[in-house]
């Protein structure tokens, strides 16, 4: 791979997941912001995803992300991270190159809350990168399962999809907690990735206290 396209995948793989983070309450972006080429693409990938976090994160009252131990709670959910995660931004954790970890708590006072079924996260993911990088996207729906965590209603699906000559996996992992409220946890790596496995053993070590 060359060192455009090393840029290329680096970038996206960062901007993306600011991205995704959001399809719960349908807030994206439209455009990826140009880095600046005088420094590192890892120290600029951060920067942008910290300011992409800052500027669309929905204004709620939410617990405290917290990262301890290699170990990041929020409210009674306990979730494992790989010690290579860096923390970006409270909730918001990358490794060198750009695969990195999401995690969002949104409150829904009053509704009946009711996950999407295969068709429509195929069909939310497809539409969500076409608004992010305007183009159209195939995305496969690996894994889609609605299972419990201690008790607690949870689905988790993985999305993988091409963009230009880049391939990538998107794993999502939503937790309906108590209250009405709804952890949202995002993984985003590519699909040569060494952190598809870690990944896996993060999901199989969250719970709910």
């Amino acid at each position: 791979m060359s060192l455009k396209e090393w840029k290329n995948k680096l970038i996206i793989l960062m901007v993306l997941i600011a991205c995704f983070v959001f399809i719960l309450h349908g807030i994206i972006k439209d455009s990826l912001k140009e880095h600046e080429e005088s420094k590192s693409v890892w120290e600029t990938a951060k920067e942008q995803t910290a300011q992409e976090y800052e500027t669309v994160a929905p204004v709620s009252e939410k617990p405290d992300i917290k990262l301890e131990n290699g170990e990041v709670s929020i409210g009674n959910l306990k979730m494992k991270i790989p010690a290579e995660f860096e923390e970006i931004k409270e909730g918001f954790y990358a490794a060198p190159g750009g695969s990195n970890i999401s995690f969002i708590f949104e409150s829904y006072p009053g509704q009946v809350l009711i996950f999407p079924n295969e068709k429509e996260v195929k069909e939310s993911v497809e539409a969500d990168v076409l608004k992010v990088v305007k183009q159209e996207i195939e995305a496969e729906i690996s894994r889609y399962e609605i299972y419990e965590i201690d008790g607690y209603a949870a689905l988790r699906y993985t999305a993988e999809y091409d963009i230009g000559s880049i391939s990538f996996v998107y794993t999502a992992c939503t937790v309906i907690v108590e209250g009405n409220n709804v952890v949202l946890i995002s993984f985003t790596t590519s699909d040569d990735s060494v952190w598809k496995d870690a990944f896996e053993e993060s999901i199989a070590s969250i719970t709910m206290e």
